[in-house]
């Protein structure tokens, strides 16, 4: 049947027939990594065999990196600093964050420092992109990504890390 009624009389049938594959799956792998504790928690919930998951989180980790103070101690002067630090691609929400830059009027002041890997060709065309559509606005700036060691420090310098993205991240 098409339509919600078609759709609704067949869930339990697709969702068993998805069950069946997940579970032919782990009978075939020996491991599956999974990048954080939701998505693990959601596998298992989903019946995944828990000893089969690996725990490998995404990021870095700096246990003596330095933290920014906080506003009580170290007001947030103007321009305020806005980064984002990440892959540039469009699932990340990089092209609505432009769109909004560019509804800002001009004298508006901040800075938008927007750091990513830029290893191939599509990707630097997609950071040209981004800067067209913010108007190569001079309050922004699209720059290569950051070597690991690099990041606390320039974590420290923003005031606000932007996350825009546009579907659910592993994050």
């Amino acid at each position: 049947l098409p339509g919600r009624v078609g759709t609704t009389l067949g869930m339990k049938a697709s969702i068993d027939e998805y069950q069946a594959m997940q579970r032919e799956l782990f009978a075939l792998v020996d491991a599956f990594v999974v990048l954080n504790d939701t998505g693990r928690r959601m596998l298992i919930a989903n019946g995944s065999p828990a000893a089969k998951l690996v725990l490998n989180r995404l990021g870095v980790s700096f246990a003596d990196a330095g933290r920014k103070p906080s506003p009580e101690i170290r007001p947030t002067p103007s321009p305020v600093q806005f980064g984002f630090i990440g892959r540039l691609h469009p699932t990340k929400g990089l092209v609505e964050l432009m769109q909004a830059v560019r509804a800002i009027p001009r004298d508006v002041p901040f800075r938008l420092d927007v750091r990513g890997p830029m290893l191939d060709a599509e990707t630097r065309r997609f950071a040209g992109e981004l800067s067209r559509i913010a108007d190569e606005d001079p309050r922004v700036t699209i720059g290569p990504g950051l070597p690991s060691a690099d990041v606390p420090a320039h974590l420290a310098t923003l005031d606000a890390l932007l996350c825009p993205s546009m579907w659910f991240e592993n994050g």
